[in-house]
């Protein structure tokens, strides 16, 4: 059997409405790649788990399979793919644990730091216009868990000390990390985000305008609804125009 008919194989049993994990064990201990193209269009397993993870009762198995890719040698930093875009829009709980798995496996600080770029780019350009957090429900849902995926990154010291924006992201340029580690149990936080208007950028092939925002995200521990800490969502490139004093907070 080929690599690439293994890989289709895997993609099949993981991709399943009911996935059967002794399966999917079988064909990684065979060699299949969730890293590996599975078709001659170079799609891979784990990209598409995160596509169709999006929906929460989709993404259920998406840390258990994650967990099982990782036990036999996944690493997604050798990947010449930028799979872990697509785990920007898992934006539930199940798309927070798996990359709490992602980052207890060794996720390298520059990738965290540009998935958080990633993250905090798609609300502040392609979200943060179209919705209202106090009246679509499901969309505040989705950013809370936006949030705590940058509480869960800033909590991994290699994280915090490797990533100037994520400590901007975090107010927390003057703290030491022992401030920051406890959101490592990043399930005992809610998070509200409130946006305001900045401007335009321009799309440099067409020059067409995109509405940019800024946003402020505020953190509360769930059991004493206790305000804890104030984040900052701006977008990377805006970082010397936020220390020139041209914008604020």
């Amino acid at each position: 059997m080929t690599q690439l008919e293994l890989n289709r194989l895997l993609f099949l049993a993981s991709t399943a409405p009911d996935p059967d994990l002794e399966a999917v064990e079988s064909l990684l201990k065979l060699g299949a790649d969730p890293l590996g193209p599975y078709n001659s269009f170079g799609g891979c397993t784990l990209e598409e788990l995160f596509v169709i993870s999006q929906e929460s009762e989709c993404a259920v198995v998406l840390p258990v399979l994650t967990e099982l890719f990782l036990r036999y040698g996944m690493d997604v930093d050798s990947s010449e793919k930028a799979v872990l875009h697509s785990l920007t829009w898992v934006r539930n709980e199940y798309g927070v644990q798996t990359l709490q798995l992602l980052m207890d496996d060794g996720l390298p600080a520059k990738e965290a730091e540009a998935f958080a770029v990633d993250l905090v780019g798609n609300i502040l350009q392609r979200e943060a216009g179209e919705y209202d957090p106090a009246l679509d429900t499901e969309w505040r849902k989705s950013i809370d868990c936006a949030v705590r995926m940058i509480l869960l990154l800033a909590s991994y010291e290699r994280v915090f000390t490797g990533s100037r924006y994520i400590r901007k992201l975090m107010r927390a340029e003057e703290e030491d990390f022992a401030a920051i580690e406890r959101f490592r149990d990043w399930e005992k936080y809610r998070c509200d985000v409130v946006f305001r208007d900045y401007g335009d950028r321009h799309a440099k092939e067409t020059g067409e305008k995109i509405p940019w925002y800024l946003g402020t995200a505020t953190v509360y521990e769930k059991e004493s609804g206790k305000e804890v800490r104030k984040l900052s969502l701006i977008g990377y490139l805006d970082m010397e125009r936020l220390e020139a004093g041209n914008i604020s907070f």
